[in-house]
Formats: structure tokens, sequence, C-alpha cells
């Protein structure tokens, strides 16, 4: 779960990173633009990695005995998923923030202008829940009682991920709602 979660997450990323691209042709925004999906592919496939090869086995990450009674050997990665929550919360700012300079200066309507401000912002569901998914990383990570104090964080992870794959999808979903009304 937590591959898919690190692999999901960057591949939403980039697609609207990959969108962003179609807004604007200058040149120092495109490569702001790429230079943000370099961090984030790089930064995901060291993510992957370092979560896939936490036990010195790999087969004993699946191992039940290894999870509950701490028998093997396999890292503490409770600092590497304050990492990865920390960066993620930061990237997610830096590519909801990355198309507002290019937004202003579009000569429309102001209503028509904070709608379409309004609908790059619906990704701040997804920080929020990324914000709420880290909370429960600290409570996860000062209890014994780990199962338990897991459920919320599959939860937020959950709707981290859903939220941001709607807000990605909030630019084609507007020639939908325009044909359908």
């Amino acid at each position: 779960y937590q591959l898919i979660y690190l692999v999901a997450l960057a591949l939403i990323k980039f697609s609207i990173l990959s969108f962003y691209t179609i807004i604007s042709d200058k040149r120092c925004y495109r490569t702001a633009i790429y230079a943000m999906m370099a961090i984030v592919g790089v930064f995901t496939v060291i993510m992957v990695f370092v979560n896939a090869f936490e036990c010195s086995k790999p087969s004993d990450a699946f191992n039940w005995e290894i999870l509950l009674y701490g028998y093997g050997h396999c890292r503490n990665l409770h600092h590497v998923y304050f990492g990865q929550a920390g960066f993620n919360i930061g990237s997610d700012i830096i590519i909801i923030c990355l198309p507002f300079p290019i937004l202003a200066k579009l000569q429309m309507k102001r209503a028509r202008r904070i709608a379409l401000f309004g609908i790059f912002a619906v990704g701040i569901i997804s920080i929020l829940a990324s914000i709420l998914r880290l909370w429960a990383l600290t409570l996860w990570a000062a209890t014994w009682d780990a199962p338990y104090a897991g459920g919320p964080i599959l939860l937020y992870t959950q709707v981290e991920l859903n939220a941001a794959m709607i807000s990605a999808s909030f630019p084609a979903l507007k020639a939908l709602v325009t044909h359908t009304l």
C-alpha cells in the first residue's frame, strides 16, 4: 500500500503539471514545471526504494510476526513517513500556486477569474487531507497500538488521493459541464 500511494500521488502530480504546460508557453514557467516534475520524480523513486527495502529481506515486510512482535531486521521508518508527508504538503502547495501568476494576467471578467481560481484551489482539499494525515501519523508514532492508530492514516490517505484526482480532473470536466448545461 505504501508503494502504491507514492506512485499514485506522483502520477497525479505529473498529470497536473503536464496540464500546466498547456497554460503558458513562457520559458521560465515551463522550466519551473519541468523542475517540479523532476523533483517529484526523483523523490518518488527514492521513497519507493526506501519503502520497498525497509527490511533486510524484502519478504520480511510481509511477515506478521515481524510486524507484530518486532522480530527480524526491519528499519523503523517513522521519520521517513514524516518526511514524505512534509514533502507532499510542500510540493502540493507549490503545484497549486504555480498557475496563479499566469491566471492573474488573463483578460477576463472578474467573476470568471474568481471561478477559475476556485477550480485550481480545489486542490487545497488534498492539502488539508495531507495535513490531517500528518496529524494521524503523529498519533500513530506515539502509540503502541499501531493497527488501531493506523485507521485514520488510511482514511486521510484515501481522502488525499481522491481529492487530488478530483482536482486534477476539474479542468477537463469544464467542457463536460458546459456541454451538458
